[in-house]
């Protein structure tokens, strides 16, 4: 049972890294949202396409970690899966919840690469077709 808890802490520290991503993308969307008003859209063209650049290669990489990290958690719960008939009685109830939470995974993982990509096309567009105030 001791290597059970041992899968348990590693999918802990692989949510974590889930985690941590997330929180980088928002900040990275903060940060060149509050640069994009102040200095990108008046720059020249080679400025915006500089940003984007950087923008595209920031959102790669994070998106590439993600999937690492996706990757990393269903190999732990697989090999989780190995020890449900240790538990007992409850697994019936850990089998259902097994079952549950791996749909609601991928529900969650589409919707927020979803909604990744809608945001990285709005601060292009924001980016290249955006009128800003002269006078911020």
């Amino acid at each position: 049972m001791e290597n059970f808890f041992e899968l348990m802490e590693a999918r802990l520290l692989a949510l974590d890294g889930v985690v941590e991503i997330v929180a980088t993308l928002l900040t990275i969307i903060s940060v060149y949202g509050t640069a994009l008003y102040f200095y990108i859209a008046q720059g020249p063209l080679i400025l915006r396409l500089a940003a984007v650049f950087v923008l595209t290669i920031a959102f790669t990489f994070l998106g590439v970690m993600g999937i690492g990290y996706l990757l990393i958690l269903h190999q732990l719960e697989v090999c989780q899966g190995c020890f449900v008939p240790e538990i007992g009685s409850s697994m019936d109830l850990f089998g259902f919840i097994t079952v549950r939470a791996h749909a609601m995974r991928d529900v969650v993982v589409v919707a927020g690469m979803s909604l990744t990509v809608f945001l990285y096309v709005v601060l292009v567009l924001m980016t290249f077709f955006t009128q800003w105030r002269k006078n911020a």
